[in-house]
């Protein structure tokens, strides 16, 4: 049976994924500098691989799973456990207006676990099921479910006035 999946170019493919990619990368490290990097060095491995992709969805989760990886890479260096952790404000697209419940959510977002915030976003930003992130991130599926829940309790104490 013939795919009628056609590659992307590279150029194709940074422009169709590179803002998902920078912001997995941005929630992840939450430093907009190494975000940046993750989403070229995420580019680069897919300029450097000749991988075949089924789909524009099996391509769009290799580029999440790789920079998955390279965040986990990154959070485990040595580099990063010896720097004093910088906060950085929410990366504001200029001319948009955030609401203060907005700018709220985003920097309780920021206080949960960093797989917590992958799943929020995978969840609720790039609409994967609960079973499409469970592969994505190789875990069970109802323990996504779980992350999940816990996460939204999480949110909803901290953003009722909770500590």
């Amino acid at each position: 049976m013939e795919c009628s999946y056609e590659k992307h170019s590279i150029t194709e493919s940074f422009h169709q994924y590179s803002d998902m990619v920078y912001r997995i990368a941005l929630n992840s490290v939450r430093s907009i500098a190494v975000a940046e990097d993750i989403t070229q060095e995420v580019f680069l491995k897919l300029l450097e691989k000749s991988i075949s992709f089924e789909s524009t969805q099996h391509e769009k989760a290799w580029l999440i799973r790789v920079t998955i990886n390279y965040c986990k890479n990154y959070l485990k260096s040595g580099w990063f456990r010896k720097i004093t952790e910088l906060t950085e404000d929410i990366p504001y697209n200029s001319g948009t207006m955030y609401t203060l419940e907005q700018k709220e959510l985003y920097h309780q977002l920021m206080k949960l676990k960093e797989l917590e915030r992958t799943i929020i976003y995978l969840y609720y930003y790039e609409e994967y099921t609960l079973a499409e992130i469970a592969k994505i991130l190789e875990m069970n599926s109802n323990t996504v479910a779980t992350k999940i829940r816990r996460a939204r309790e999480k949110l909803k104490f901290h953003m009722e006035g909770g500590k």
